[in-house]
């Protein structure tokens, strides 16, 4: 792991601590920082992952629209992904609309918008 720091530690050493977890006495830890690290390989991915399940579990993303790099482009009238921390939604509209865009915002982008704030 990247983010753990270069030391073992006994658990017995630790144990009270609040973040150690309950292990014997004779087992060792490696402690750890509970954060992404700029410049880690996997920083961006994993941080995308996590704003991506927020939007998710509020329903804001499907797998039948959700945008990503690895499969086609959503056909649907209403797409929508994550890129870095940015949520991106985008909805299909008349060419000629006289409409308001505040008008054109669907029920998941509002939701999406609630989850995220």
């Amino acid at each position: 792991m990247r983010n753990s720091l270069a030391i073992e530690l006994k658990v017995s050493d630790v144990k009270h601590l609040r973040a150690c977890p309950d292990l014997p006495d004779g087992a060792f830890v490696v402690p750890a920082v509970s954060a992404l690290a700029m410049g880690d390989l996997q920083a961006v991915e994993l941080g995308q992952l996590g704003h991506l399940t927020i939007a998710v579990r509020a329903s804001a993303v499907n797998n039948h629209i959700v945008l990503c790099r690895e499969r086609p482009f959503p056909r649907s009238a209403y797409f929508a992904g994550v890129c870095i921390d940015d949520f991106c939604a985008f909805e299909k509209e008349a060419r000629k609309s006289s409409v308001p865009l505040a008008a054109l915002l669907g029920e998941a982008t509002l939701t999406a918008s609630q989850a995220f704030t």
